[in-house]
């Protein structure tokens, strides 16, 4: 039902900007996040690093420069909408206001990949949820999740596992010290607060 009404107000929105003849520049983007955090404590992995929780919905229409029906897989994150934005307005990027974003205007274009930083997520804290203090880094097909109380990981491959059934930690150890240190090392440069134990 809520998907029915979100999708009847979007179609709203088009019809307006078809009536007010600004259908051909203007740009609209849809996205969300999963909901509050009682949503998420029904939900058995809402509220942690897993993709369930990572991955929003993200629509977005760019007229002259995406084409209907296109879809990509690259991984971005909010951080890449404001470089994106100016692109999109043929302005001059600002890389002082958007130090971590990336402008992903290839893709909308068509293209099939992007180069992009790491993406990480730090948690170090509780949060009101099941999910205990940890953090996770992905670097293209590769995901790691850490999980600080057990000390110990998680390692997927998105490509051929999107759904993260396999750990493959314990078989691929070299991968996952080398995706450990890759996190260790944008925690440091970013100067992460770490989990201390009392």
């Amino acid at each position: 039902r809520l998907t029915e009404v979100v999708d009847a107000q979007i179609a709203r929105v088009l019809e307006a900007l078809r009536a007010g003849g600004l259908e051909r520049n203007t740009i609209v983007i849809f996205t969300s996040d999963h909901g509050d955090m009682d949503a998420a404590h029904r939900l058995e992995h809402k509220s942690t690093l897993y993709e369930e929780a990572c991955r929003v919905p993200l629509i977005i229409r760019a007229p002259g420069v995406t084409k209907a029906g296109q879809v990509c897989d690259a991984p971005i994150t909010a951080m890449d909408f404001y470089p994106t934005m100016l692109q999109l307005a043929g302005l001059p990027l600002m890389p002082e206001q958007h130090v971590d974003g990336v402008g992903f205007l290839p893709l909308l274009k068509g293209d099939a990949t992007m180069d992009h930083a790491p993406l990480w997520w730090h948690y170090p804290h509780y949060h009101g949820s099941a999910w205990k203090p940890g953090a996770a880094v992905r670097e293209g097909a590769w995901k790691l999740i850490e999980f600080y109380e057990e000390g110990r990981c998680e390692l997927y491959n998105l490509v051929e596992d999107p759904y993260e059934k396999r750990d493959l930690a314990p078989t691929n150890a070299r991968k996952r010290d080398q995706m450990r240190k890759l996190l260790a090392e944008l925690q440091q440069a970013a100067g992460a607060r770490m989990p201390v134990r009392r």
